[in-house]
């Protein structure tokens, strides 16, 4: 009988560590050729309520991105979950002056 509660003692724990080393390591990875870092500047352009401008460094972070990879992310349910509002992300390029971007999906 230990053995289930070391095991409800333990996997959350193991499960918190295991998040850590993957948010540790999803910072230097890329989303549609955008580092995970240089998206995250970008996060309070796009979320309601009061959006900010975007940074020069969202911007900068933009300017190699394959646009409409992104899109495949439209309906993901962590991009809500994030509070992400996708029709703030789509005008991005344009707020940014990045020109070639698709205004849609």
């Amino acid at each position: 009988m230990k053995a289930p509660t070391f095991a409800k003692a333990v996997l959350p724990v193991l499960a918190i560590v295991v998040a850590i080393l993957v948010a540790g390591s999803a910072a230097q990875s890329t989303i549609c050729n955008v580092t995970v870092a240089g998206l995250e500047t970008c996060l309070p352009a796009v979320r309601d309520p009061n959006p900010q401008p975007p940074t020069e460094a969202c911007c900068k972070a933009l300017k190699p991105a394959n646009f409409p990879c992104f899109c495949q992310y439209k309906n993901n349910p962590i991009v809500k979950a994030m509070g992400i509002d996708i029709n703030l992300a789509m005008k991005l390029p344009a707020k940014c002056n990045i020109k070639g971007a698709p205004s849609h999906c």
